[in-house]
């Protein structure tokens, strides 16, 4: 402390006090950050801590100028005092209009990109040694004279250990911390939980002032449905590709988001590192970013897997040559059946990894990965993480193409044939990437219908449909359905879905509130004709009708319309199909089970329906005895 000279005290935090101070030997002011240790031992062990940030030295990253530790008699403590350089322009809380005094306002989209990126950056070298800031948020960033940005307050640092998962006490705001931070150990990924809360504090300047905005970023840790309602608004004034992106980084589970490294390969990072001209993004391709242009190659593909493996690898740099490669891959596998992968699944994977960026390469690769999964005899390579992962990043990265959105959910079906490789994919965030994609498609019923088929693969693994539960993605199901209850391959979909939901008790209630038994008894009426439509609403609508609740929501004419009588002419329409009629009187037999109900399932004729299927089917017994209990049960 003989050093320097106390100028003033900055502030107080729950570690201890922050002073502006100025160096007796004429080096300037600096900021000096005074950790209090209750004894000589905490202080070794913090001031051991401190060390480490010394290797912390980079352009944008605060610097740390000196460390050591002092006994300050006054107050009979000790304390380790880590000096950093001194900002005078003060904090990054000017990105935002006076931090969200002005509604009107908004940061420029070219200000948060650029800002974005310098935050971005030290990421990946905070990874690479192994400290987590813990602490990230608009106050710990500082801002230089020319207006750039430095991060600081590395003094409440978690030094990681061998397995990166070490607790602490908790301190700094809140609000920024990431859910894990509380509640379980944590990594390095909490950080970009707290990178995405700044960005989304900046996003939201337009809209929210400072309360409002404080309140958004602890809801989301609970309610991600509050995220979705404020990404709405960014949109308007930023871009899908922002919104998707702070999607990622805002994930309550931290194993599924990106980490520093996968971060700054995001399609959206990377443009906002161009913008900053980072060396992160110097002497790369820009083919390896062009989006707009198919990249070719006059070289000859072969036309056996082996051979387009090696292919793949002798032209790994040439962009042209791997979408030519993966997608005759692709014909190869989907023409040929079963066939030997050898190498090509690792090619698949490198190749989506390094040009995560252009959309070619990635549609290529999912149609390779499609192919080879449908023609798989339950080998597990093709869906290993290595195949897994790439899929998803793909999806995030690009979430405005709708053409990879479709064949994203079409190669998660394909690859979700157990429920070993569904949890897998849940457990990477497939669910929540699937729910984004139906949600911001809900003009478009192909994606739909995929998504909803995705969804219903998916939730083969009961944690699946928890997910669904948790980020609210029944009302993004039922939101489709109105949009396409006129399309009956889509509502076929859609009943799926509900079928496996029913299993979930957690959502039961929410599919009678909203009213999805309605919209199913009236597409089924609308589209009686349809067999495969007909037999998947037959059986969610019987499975649903086990709970009470359920029952009753389908026998109100007020809520479901004549849902006996759309019934009635579903077992009419497809009297000779077995698995129909057989879906209707299990139905039947369900609604029969409710005391309260008979009387009306009487009255709208289920005796009559029964019978008719009981003599269509005189020698099916399984059929019969259905059909006696339901009898028996509304003769009661």
């Amino acid at each position: 402390m003989e050093n320097y000279d106390v100028i003033k005290r900055l502030g107080k935090g729950a570690q201890g006090s922050v002073f502006l101070v100025e160096d007796k030997r004429g080096a300037g002011k600096f900021v000096m950050k005074k950790v209090e240790c209750n004894d000589e031992a905490e202080a070794e062990k913090a001031f051991k801590e401190a060390l480490a940030l010394e290797t912390l030295s980079h352009e944008y990253i605060c610097g740390y100028r000196e460390l050591f530790v002092n006994w300050d008699r006054e107050e009979a403590t000790m304390f380790v005092c880590i000096v950093m350089d001194y900002y005078e322009a003060g904090v990054c809380l000017q990105l935002m209009p006076a931090h969200h005094s002005d509604a009107r306002a908004r940061a420029r989209v070219c200000v948060v990109q650029k800002h974005f990126a310098r935050v971005s950056i030290f990421t990946p070298r905070c990874d690479c040694v192994q400290v987590i800031h813990r602490d990230l948020k608009p106050s710990n960033l500082f801002m230089t004279n020319d207006l750039d940005i430095r991060l600081g307050d590395f003094g409440v640092a978690t030094v990681m250990e061998g397995a990166k998962t070490k607790t602490r006490t908790t301190v700094g705001t809140m609000n920024y911390m990431a859910p894990e931070v509380l509640e379980r150990p944590y990594n390095e990924k909490s950080d970009i939980w707290s990178l995405g809360c700044i960005v989304l504090d900046a996003a939201t300047c337009g809209f929210l002032d400072h309360g409002q905005a404080q309140s958004l970023l602890f809801e989301v840790k609970h309610k991600p449905h509050r995220l979705e309602e404020a990404l709405k608004e960014v949109e308007r004034s930023y871009s899908k590709d922002l919104c998707q992106t702070i999607r990622t980084m805002l994930r309550r589970n931290f194993h599924q988001r990106p980490s520093a490294v996968e971060l700054v390969q995001l399609p959206y990072i990377r443009s906002c590192l161009q913008l900053s001209q980072s060396a992160l993004v110097e002497g790369q391709s820009t083919a390896s970013h062009q989006t707009d242009v198919k990249p070719t190659t006059t070289k000859r593909i072969p036309n056996k897997l082996p051979e387009i493996a090696e292919f793949l690898e002798t032209n790994f740099d040439r962009i042209g040559c791997q979408v030519a490669g993966l997608e005759e891959a692709a014909n190869v596998a989907a023409a040929t059946g079963p066939v030997p992968r050898g190498a090509l699944v690792d090619r698949i994977h490198k190749a989506m990894n390094k040009f995560v960026n252009n959309i070619f390469v990635q549609i290529a690769g999912m149609e390779c990965i499609k192919s080879l999964a449908a023609a798989d005899e339950g080998e597990p390579e093709v869906r290993s993480e290595e195949v897994i992962k790439p899929v998803l990043i793909a999806m995030r990265s690009h979430p405005g193409s709708k053409e990879l959105q479709k064949l994203a959910c079409e190669t998660i079906i394909a690859i979700a044939s157990t429920e070993d490789y569904a949890q897998a994919i849940g457990q990477y965030g497939g669910v929540q990437d699937v729910l984004i994609a139906l949600r911001d498609n809900v003009n478009d019923a192909s994606i739909a219908e995929q998504a909803c088929r995705a969804l219903f693969s998916l939730t083969v693994c009961e944690e699946n449909g928890m997910i669904i539960a948790e980020e609210r993605g029944l009302e993004d199901v039922r939101s489709a359905m109105e949009s396409f209850i006129d399309n009956p391959t889509f509502m076929t979909a859609a009943a799926s879905v509900l079928w496996t939901l029913s299993a979930i008790d957690e959502l039961v209630d929410a599919i009678v509130e909203l009213k999805c038994i309605s919209l199913m008894t009236v597409a089924m009426a609308n589209h009686v004709e349809n067999a495969d439509l007909v037999r998947e609403t037959l059986n969610a609508l019987g499975s649903l009708v086990v709970d009470e609740m359920c029952a009753y929501a389908f026998c109100d004419r007020d809520e479901s319309g004549d849902s006996l009588g759309a019934v009635d002419e579903a077992i009419q329409a497809h009297i000779k199909s077995a698995e129909i009629c057989e879906a209707a009187v299990s139905l039947l037999a369900e609604l029969a089970e409710h005391d309260d109900l008979r009387a009306m399932l009487v009255e709208g004729g289920a005796v009559e329906m029964l019978t008719r299927v009981k003599g269509a089917f005189p020698d099916d017994p399984e059929i019969g005895g259905k059909c006696e209990d339901g009898t028996a049960l509304l003769a009661a």
